[in-house]
Order: C-alpha cells, then sequence, then structure tokens
C-alpha cells in the first residue's frame, strides 16, 4: 500500500515540478500518531535508496527524490463533523 502511494505520489509531484531537478513525493499520514511516523520512516529509506542509487532517470535527466511531510492529523480546534441526523436515526432504528 504505501509503496503503491509513493508511487502514485511521485508520478503527481513529477506532473507538477517537470523542470525541477528533484522529484517532490508528499506523504500523508498521521504523523502524531506511530502509524504516520512509519510512513514517514519507511518513505526516507525509499528515498536514501533511490537517491543513493543516484536518482531516478526521467526523459534523459536524473532527478533525486524530495519527501514532503503531511501531517492528517485533525487538530484540537477542528473536531471531527457530527453524524448526520438521517444516519444516527437509521442507527437506532428497531427492526421487527
Amino acid at each position: 500500500m504505501l509503496r503503491t502511494t509513493i508511487a502514485a505520489l511521485a508520478a503527481f509531484g513529477f506532473t507538477l515540478g517537470a523542470h525541477a531537478q528533484t522529484i517532490k513525493i508528499a506523504i500523508l499520514g498521521p504523523m502524531a500518531f506511530v502509524q504516520g511516523e512509519n510512513h514517514w520512516a519507511g518513505a526516507e529509506m525509499a528515498r536514501d535508496e533511490i537517491n543513493k542509487a543516484g536518482g531516478i532517470k526521467v526523459g534523459g535527466k536524473t532527478m533525486r527524490i524530495e519527501l514532503v511531510r503531511a501531517d492528517t492529523t485533525r487538530s484540537p480546534r477542528s473536531p471531527t463533523r457530527p453524524m448526520p441526523s438521517s444516519a444516527s436515526s437509521r442507527a437506532t432504528r428497531s427492526t421487527s
């Protein structure tokens, strides 16, 4: 899953920064938690291996990977949205 996400974001980053010398890849995850930290650590390992091998050849140019960290954890000031009333009434409705 993480490899697929990295590949998809790499393709997206390449289309946005075609004239840059690096390919920026955003790593999205709940960085305040273990899952997000593990996503980041895995992405760093992949980036280091790719860059150590010389980078990625794109259109005859060799480009290096650059990671961008993006935390998807909600801040305490933005609470989650409540369940819509129609969904909550369906959840409590009894069946006969």
